[in-house]
């Protein structure tokens, strides 16, 4: 099925569309460690900024390191073509090179499919960016939810019961599938179009599977990811999977052990990894030392788990995902804490760090940290961490007003006759004083439609927010309508047609 259209998102083979998706995606709000695939561990001869990105360079390539800054800055260069150390990076550092897999931290997003970026219903949604856009920006570690669904009226898909076969297939879909839903093949589509473009990029994606393994298996392969699926222990470093081209590591949560895959093994399991608790309520369930440590024991389902993959969720649902909680959350303090009190406790660092809206806050500098803790040792990390980091971590954010990201998206594409359909749009503000953007909607084909000319969007300081407009289409409408949504300097397209 192909949802609603809009700009800057990546189909399978999309790659034409990269100019789009610069102009579409910029960088988030008080994160600069995710910009430009920075993983957290500098490397070790004379430094050189990279927009968003703290590494160290020979002298000699100074000059052209600098110039390749501006351009990125710019826009002009996507980060898979800057030069300094491109060519020896895992993750963004040399020094992550020889680091096994199962001891890399990184960022993840908790259910990464359930995102604003597709026009989800808002009550389940817990991500602001796209999968792509999730990528580009830094994270590492993708969470998905998958069911065997099927496509109803107006497209919107339901749970059905398996195997795979005509009009049954894999979907990610948190909860209930009517409020949105992705097929896995395309989300697979979309993780192939980053690893093509960023060769030196290795991740994991852990699975809540409802299905079978070999209906995950033909999914992939119909996406082309399989190509690029591991096949063993996570104790490959990750120089050695970027050589192999195996650079996607999955786990699953719920797989029976008569199910496993040498590709997808059971997270919780001594081989293999382990978690923490996932239900809180509270923001204070997170941030307070005295209650973390009950926050790191395992889930319900994963007291065997004692292998060395360490997935932490750190998020609040109360009862829905909250931008709000996820600013407290997501601080740089609050998940270095959390992650060296369950570090004391289950004696391993935690591997991915788990969050909802993963712009907010400052994971990317949490997980710079906690990489250079492992790198150096905890007492060398303790004094390194009074400074060091990727440029930005602990800078000033820019000054007033600095809105990015617009994007309009819808559940469907389809609009019935008399109907109606709900579009999300969301905004991004990285700046330090909050706006209200005027946003102007317009139109062209299609006929019998009516929608908002122009919606007033508030926009918090560093903050991103979500507003739902309405879609109407009269009983004699027919066509297709190429709504626009534009501020100076930000546009975003959706299709809509009439049945």
């Amino acid at each position: 099925m192909k949802l609603a259209r809009y700009q800057g998102d990546f189909w399978p083979g999309a790659a034409s569309r990269r100019n789009v998706h610069a102009q579409a995606a910029p960088k988030p709000a008080g994160n600069p460690g995710l910009d430009n695939l920075h993983t957290g561990v500098p490397a070790a001869t004379g430094r050189v900024a990279l927009a968003g990105m703290s590494c160290r360079a020979p002298n000699r390539l100074l000059a052209g390191a600098l110039a390749a800054a501006a351009l990125l800055a710019a826009g002009a260069l996507s980060p898979a073509l800057a030069p300094a150390k491109a060519a020896t990076a895992c993750n963004g550092s040399a020094t992550l090179c020889d680091r096994p897999l199962n001891e890399t931290v990184m960022v993840g997003t908790h259910n990464s499919m359930a995102s604003d970026a597709y026009g989800w219903s808002k009550v389940i949604t817990n991500q602001t960016y796209s999968i792509r856009g999730q990528l580009d920006r830094g994270v590492r570690a993708l969470n998905f939810d998958i069911h065997y669904g099927t496509r109803g009226a107006f497209g919107i898909i339901s749970k059905a019961e398996g195997p795979t076969r005509p009009g049954v297939e894999p979907y990610l879909c948190h909860a209930l599938c009517n409020l949105g839903a992705r097929r896995l093949v395309l989300a697979a589509g979309e993780v192939v179009s980053f690893l093509r473009d960023n060769p030196r990029q290795v991740m994991v994606i852990q699975t809540e599977e409802y299905v079978s393994a070999a209906d995950i298996e033909a999914a992939l392969k119909e996406g082309g990811l399989w190509k690029y699926v591991h096949s063993g222990p996570l104790t490959q470093t990750l120089g050695q999977m970027i050589s192999s081209g195996k650079r996607v590591a999955l786990v699953a949560q719920n797989i029976s052990t008569a199910d496993q895959q040498p590709w997808l093994p059971r997270l919780t399991t001594p081989q293999t990894g382990r978690d923490t608790q996932y239900d809180f309520k509270s923001t204070a369930a997170l941030s307070d030392p005295a209650l973390q440590p009950a926050s790191c024991e395992p889930s319900p389902w994963g007291s065997a788990g004692t292998g060395r993959l360490f997935l932490m969720q750190h998020f609040v649902t109360n009862p829905l995902a909250s931008r709000a909680a996820s600013r407290v959350v997501n601080a740089k303090g609050v998940l270095v804490s959390r992650a060296l009190a369950c570090q004391g406790l289950r004696g391993v660092m935690p591997s991915i760090l788990l969050v909802d809206y993963f712009e907010l806050g400052q994971p990317a500098c949490a997980m710079w940290e906690l990489n250079g803790k492992l790198a150096r040792g905890s007492t060398a990390g303790a004094r390194a961490a009074s400074g060091a980091g990727p440029a930005g971590c602990g800078s000033a954010a820019p000054r007033g007003v600095k809105l990015e990201s617009l994007r309009i998206a819808a559940l469907s594409d389809q609009v019935p006759r008399g109907g109606e359909r709900e579009v999300a749009l969301t905004l991004v503000n990285r700046g330090t004083r909050a706006a209200t953007a005027r946003v102007k909607l317009s139109g062209a084909g299609g006929t019998g439609f009516s929608y908002p000319r122009s919606l007033a969007v508030s926009v918090p300081a560093q903050d991103s927010v979500r507003v739902d407009l309405t879609v109407r289409a009269d009983s004699k409408a027919s066509g297709t309508l190429r709504l626009s949504a534009s501020l100076p300097g930000l546009r975003s397209k959706l299709t809509l047609v009439a049945r």
